[in-house]
């Protein structure tokens, strides 16, 4: 296995040094591609893989509406944006329609 000190020296002296070199250069790029490949067929669909970050910001800006007592438009519009990026469009178009009564 080589040291990574010793690529640039072998990519100049190229010859028999070059021969064991692709495999430093394809490897990672090959097995994030596969790592991501597996990702995304152990987790499922997108709506699956959408997680805990899509959640919390579900809650927090319902948590705001909420405390805001439905009235604040500002708010409303705010989970209206989080309900049309996790594409829960019905629910973001009912939100917009909310906001824009208050």
């Amino acid at each position: 296995m080589a040291d990574p000190k010793e690529y640039p020296t072998s990519l100049f002296a190229g010859g028999a040094a070059l021969q064991s070199y692709w495999i430093y250069v394809l490897g990672p790029i090959l097995g994030a591609v596969a790592a991501a490949r597996l990702y995304e067929a152990l987790r499922g669909s997108e709506e699956h893989a959408q997680g805990g970050p899509n959640d919390l910001a579900l809650a927090l800006a319902q948590r705001a509406v909420d405390l805001s007592g439905n009235q604040d438009s500002r708010m409303l519009a705010g989970l209206a944006m989080v309900h049309m990026r996790r594409r829960e469009y019905d629910k973001g178009i009912a939100a917009q329609k909310r906001a824009s009564r208050s």
